[in-house]
């Protein structure tokens, strides 16, 4: 799909201006009360920079980060909880349009567990996370649900190997 400057738009309303605009219309409840949460979905895209192609997702997914390390700054102490997850690849319909199997197996293959996540593991780990900022007191975390494949991108670029061999599933 060719980026047109519609498609930019349309990708950073949905995933950009749509953060923004929702974390502001909480914000002063939260703030009144004095508790609360927010809880952002992002993407590891937003991290690494993405797939090939994607430069208004993996835009968008980063700098919603920082519409919520922002918002709490401003905040605190006034608000108790703010929460952003950085997902990793997640087996959805998106992948059936937009991914080859060639392109799965190479995902996988950079994924320390082995294998892509599943939509019911994210929205289990939102239910419980929801559950969790009503009992412990948490402020401005980023949790990673990516099966540990941030962490290896990390190690990656610190280590910088001269030669890697990646083998497929």
């Amino acid at each position: 799909m060719e980026l047109t400057e519609s498609n930019w738009d349309d990708i950073l309303n949905l995933n950009l201006k749509s953060t923004m605009l929702c974390s502001q219309a909480v914000v002063p409840s939260m703030m009144e009360r004095k508790r609360g949460a927010i809880v952002n979905l992002s993407s590891i895209a937003g991290r690494t920079g993405g797939g090939p192609g994607a430069i208004a997702y993996s835009v968008s997914k980063g700098r919603s980060d920082d519409i919520h390390i922002n918002h709490w700054r401003k905040n605190w102490p006034r608000m108790e909880s703010r929460q952003c997850r950085v997902t990793g690849v997640i087996d959805t319909p998106f992948h059936e349009v937009f991914s080859t199997a060639e392109m799965m197996r190479g995902f996988v293959s950079a994924i320390p567990l082995g294998r892509i996540g599943t939509s019911m593991e994210i929205a289990t780990y939102y239910s419980v996370s929801l559950l969790q900022t009503r009992l412990v007191s948490s402020s401005a975390k980023t949790i990673e649900i990516n099966g540990g494949q941030l962490n290896a991108l990390n190690l990656l670029t610190v280590c910088r190997p001269t030669k890697v061999t990646v083998t497929s599933l």
